[in-house]
């Protein structure tokens, strides 16, 4: 399938996709576990914290700002310097008396300090940075019954969103699971966007239909999801070769040229 009649040196245009809802995915986690230890009638506190963390969103929204709202006051500026000169440790007329003293070649020295201090803590940091981790649950682990097909094409694929036509038709606010089937298969959870049935009179034959158009964000749910979106999309994405530099145009030699015409007139 070529989309757009592209030139571009793609190997793979068409995506086969596997799409569940997240609901199911957790009730088959839930159910397998019980499955598993037949002596237990209900899961216990430990097992419902292991599940709870392995879906509970760790995006940015949830990562609270190291920030401190101060409340009004209606003290004046010189009590409000008092206040942030005690809680930095200081007198405001010590350190109105110690800044007056210090020099530019101080504050110079101070700042190279702070400066190599917080580029040996972020060597520390990148240092003990623990490898990626990735959490996937294929379709091997849920009810053929309860996974619908799914088609989308490269040009519908990017890094937030995706495109697809799908053969169930969803809620919008829905959380669903796509798996890629491409030799290496990854899952990504996203949140349903838009759906809606389109073109009901289609004549394609297939014994699946896939009659709703779908658009999905992807929300990242679980670990390493992004990172290997990302490198899907760079192993397919097309060596487009540079641009050829134009020639500089050759200049003319003759500065009388434009006076030919007028050879004949005697001037």
């Amino acid at each position: 399938m070529i989309h757009g009649s592209s030139n571009d040196p793609v190997l793979i245009k068409r995506i086969s996709l596997k799409v569940w809802t997240l609901r199911d995915e957790v009730e088959n986690v839930v159910a397998s576990t019980l499955r598993a230890n037949p002596e237990l009638k209900e899961l216990d506190d430990k097992t419902l914290a292991l599940i709870r963390e392995e879906y509970a969103y760790k995006g940015s929204i949830s990562a609270k700002p190291n920030l401190a709202l101060v409340p009004e006051s209606s003290e004046s500026g010189d009590d409000l310097e008092a206040e942030m000169a005690a809680a930095m440790g200081g007198d405001p007329e010590e350190s109105n008396s110690e800044e007056s003293a210090e020099s530019g070649d101080d504050l110079e020295a101070e700042m190279a300090a702070a400066l190599e201090k917080k580029e040996d803590s972020s060597d520390t940091q990148e240092l003990d940075a623990k490898p990626i981790t990735i959490i996937q649950r294929a379709s091997a682990t849920i009810p053929p019954a309860r996974i619908s097909r799914g088609v989308t094409v490269l040009s519908e694929l990017c890094m937030d969103s995706l495109y697809f036509f799908g053969g169930e038709k969803f809620m919008e606010g829905q959380s669903i699971v796509i798996e890629f089937q491409i030799p290496k298969r990854f899952v990504v959870n996203a949140d349903v966007v838009y759906c809606r049935p389109f073109n009901i009179r289609s004549r394609i034959i297939s014994d699946k239909k896939v009659s709703y158009r779908v658009v999905a964000r992807f929300t990242f749910l679980k670990e390493g999801e992004r990172t290997l979106l990302r490198q899907f999309i760079q192993s397919i994405e097309p060596e487009v070769p540079a641009a050829p530099i134009p020639k500089p145009k050759a200049e003319s030699s003759d500065e009388g040229d434009d006076f030919d015409g007028l050879d004949g007139l005697d001037f």
